[in-house]
């Protein structure tokens, strides 16, 4: 037992020497994870910051983004009443054009008509200034024979006296 003794305490500064090699180790160990931890710590919250800093700015772009959508869903609408409203003129427009047409075609075949009856009453009126112009003309040569041939008797009637 002794000599188990002996040897124990042989050992016992060995071991103990062992021991605080393991504990200087552990030690070395635990300081370097703690650094790492507070390394990572420090990066985790950088990370961290930057993801909240990331997250506010795509949120504010996002609101931006749902902002611009909502405008142009107003300015698509108000387009589509534009352009119903642009339909419903052109339609007006169109109506009112064929109604323009329509008295157009209208005064001009009251123009042809109207025409047509001036047309037929100067031709009646020429036909007539005509004929009473070639009664006239027979007349006067007639008129005129006759006192031309009055004249003549006339003239033979002054010689004879």
């Amino acid at each position: 037992m002794e000599m188990r003794l002996e040897r124990l305490s042989k050992q016992i500064p060995e071991d103990q020497e062992r021991i605080n090699l393991i504990i200087e180790d552990l030690s070395t160990r635990l300081r370097n994870s703690e650094r790492e931890k507070d390394e990572i710590t420090l990066k985790y919250e950088k990370e961290q910051n930057k993801i909240e800093k990331d997250k506010e700015c795509l949120q504010i772009q996002l609101d931006d983004v749902y902002r611009r959508v909502r405008r142009s869903e107003r300015e698509l609408e108000e387009s589509k009443e534009d352009h119903v409203k642009l339909l419903n003129k052109i339609s007006e427009y169109e109506h009112q054009i064929k109604q323009v047409k329509q008295e157009k075609e209208k005064k001009e075949q009251e123009y042809i008509s109207e025409l047509q009856i001036v047309t037929q009453k100067y031709d009646t009126k020429v036909k007539e200034l005509s004929i009473n112009l070639e009664n006239a003309t027979d007349s006067y040569s007639k008129v005129s024979q006759e006192y031309q041939q009055l004249l003549s008797e006339q003239r033979k009637m002054s010689d004879k006296w």
